[in-house]
């Protein structure tokens, strides 16, 4: 028993990062717990059951970079501010509820950044954790649309509402409670592909994963993911233009000669099984709806009036966290929101709630962070630890871009991941640039910084 204690021990740090970025996206459906605050699950049991290991084994370490230390200030500020929301908030236990979540992400900062620190800057079982985890619900939502049958019992609730044969029973959620939040993770994957090695396993992975991650973006019948999504893989591949032809060649060989038919058969195949969804679906359900009911575009344009009306009745203070919702359910705004209650934007989720004071902060924070990225870009010539700052910048322009996707971003474990993943690994890259590219990559030499 003892040896096998010591076998985990020895690889505690690979375990933990596997399980974190593995259990997240499974969110209530994995050991879910609740509490007379709110409803936890497995990634918050892993989560805290790592951080107890790295601190009695006292192996917590931050990389106490630059952004580091003011991201870990623009949460301490912003905690303490959420706490003193409550004070004038309408509601107590949302504030709770986001208070929650802003402690969570202090710890998944911390638990992200030792772990590294403890496996050598081998971000790799983090990747492997991601992958599986997008493979489990890749497939969840492939069953949906063959289905249209979903685990989440709100979502049941709404299209239940809708005639039989209607697409939108057949969109995908997978665990996600909606098709925005599970675009988002899809989208995210992305960036996360240009992590693997250029073995041919691994590039195998990527065209498949690229595929089937674009197939089930187009399922979900998210305009912004789907944009996104395109948006990012143009980026990617011009700003990893440099790759010499016999790499280019590499990659499009088996591409053409197996994988295009392989995917074509296998689409072909769902399309016959599916086609109760693929009859209803119309491309111009991405653009318009019916004249009597209220679509997207109008549905968000009101939730952003009513954000904006709700800080400038807050005299800018924001009107508490977690109390949007209740603002429109009690009609405390004269906008109408045609039935929805969440935010829907990031942007607007924080000014509404937080004020002025921490939005500032937190967009000050944002374009610090867009500078650094830019200084990584012109301090490395050498295109494989370019591979790695690509990841970063993608990263950051998804999360820009998709942070006004999702109906609540503040109580997302993927929020704060995404924030700590892109934090980290600018520190990352600036202070611990050679050790990471040595764990993370090919055998080449890294480049020299450019003075």
């Amino acid at each position: 028993m003892t040896k096998y204690f010591q076998l985990i021990n020895n690889n505690a740090s690979n375990i933990f990062l596997f399980l974190i970025s593995f259990t997240f996206p499974l969110g209530i459906y994995f050991f879910p717990i609740q509490t007379p605050l709110l409803l936890i699950n497995g990634f918050h049991l892993v989560l805290y059951f790592s951080l107890i290991y790295l601190k009695v084994s006292k192996q917590i370490k931050l990389f106490i970079g630059k952004s580091t230390r003011y991201y870990l200030i623009l949460l301490a500020v912003w905690l303490l501010y959420g706490f003193c929301g409550l004070l004038w908030a309408k509601e107590i236990k949302p504030v709770l509820q986001d208070m929650f979540g802003l402690i969570n992400a202090i710890g998944i900062l911390i638990a992200l950044q030792s772990l590294l620190v403890l496996n050598n800057f081998r971000i790799k079982p983090f990747i492997q954790g991601w992958f599986t985890a997008l493979a489990v619900v890749g497939i969840i939502g492939l069953l949906e649309t063959e289905t249209a049958y979903h685990l989440d019992k709100d979502w049941i609730a709404v299209i239940m509402k809708l005639p039989i044969g209607h697409s939108i029973r057949y969109v995908p959620i997978a665990t996600f409670g909606n098709p925005n939040n599970y675009a988002v993770y899809l989208i995210f994957s992305l960036p996360l592909l240009l992590m693997l090695r250029n073995t041919t396993t691994a590039i195998s992975a990527k065209w498949i994963s690229l595929l089937c991650m674009l197939w089930i973006i187009l399922l979900t019948q998210s305009r912004l993911g789907i944009f996104s999504f395109l948006l990012l893989l143009v980026i990617s591949l011009f700003m990893l233009k440099d790759i010499d032809i016999a790499f280019i060649k590499k990659q499009i060989h088996p591409l053409v000669n197996l994988y295009i038919p392989i995917i074509l058969v296998a689409l072909l195949i769902i399309a016959l099984f599916n086609w109760p969804f693929l009859q209803h679906l119309s491309f111009s359900s991405y653009f318009y709806t019916n004249n009597n009911v209220a679509n997207s575009d109008q549905t968000r344009v009101g939730l952003i009036q009513a954000g904006l009306e709700m800080f400038v009745a807050s005299h800018g203070l924001g009107v508490g966290g977690g109390n949007f919702p209740y603002y429109i359910n009690q009609h405390l705004v004269s906008i109408d929101t045609y039935g929805s209650c969440n935010p829907h934007n990031w942007p607007i989720e924080v000014l509404s709630q937080y004020g002025i004071g921490i939005f500032t902060l937190l967009a000050t924070f944002a374009i610090y962070i867009i500078n650094q990225y830019i200084q990584l870009l012109n301090r490395f010539k050498n295109k494989g630890i370019f591979k790695f700052v690509t990841c970063g910048i993608l990263l950051g322009i998804g999360y820009l871009i998709m942070s006004i996707d999702p109906s609540n971003f503040m109580r997302l474990p993927m929020n704060w991941i995404l924030l700590s993943m892109i934090v980290t690994l600018v520190d990352c890259l600036h202070e611990n640039a050679s050790e990471f590219y040595d764990q993370n990559n090919m055998p080449s030499h890294i480049g020299s910084p450019v003075q």
